[in-house]
């Protein structure tokens, strides 16, 4: 019955583990539309970076929060567009990207 028990236990441990929920990881500097800690992107802090959107044929648009939840910066990305400049940024500062397309930070 022990065994049975421990074989059971077990089974069920291992179901649960294969079906956890994972965060989407920031892959490099491409990131999707979504809420963003700047400390977790693995950006350098007090630097001016730009911001690019990659679409062909969707515009995005970039709001930079800080850490009071005021608006610091709004940018709208038109499709394939130039590079724009985001002001220096702190840890506790948060970026919302809004649009189904993807920016790129550098």
């Amino acid at each position: 019955m022990k065994k049975v028990f421990m074989l059971t236990l077990v089974f069920i441990c291992i179901l649960f583990n294969s079906f956890s929920i994972k965060t989407p990881a920031v892959q490099g500097n491409l990131i999707k539309e979504g809420i963003y800690n700047v400390s977790n992107l693995n950006l350098d802090l007090n630097k001016v970076y730009e911001i690019q959107n990659t679409s062909k044929d969707k515009d995005a648009f970039v709001l930079l929060f800080d850490d009071h939840d005021n608006i610091l910066q709004f940018i709208k990305l038109m499709p394939d567009s130039s590079k724009q400049r985001l002001l220096p940024l702190k840890a506790q500062y948060r970026i919302i990207i809004l649009g189904t397309t993807e920016v790129f930070i550098s």
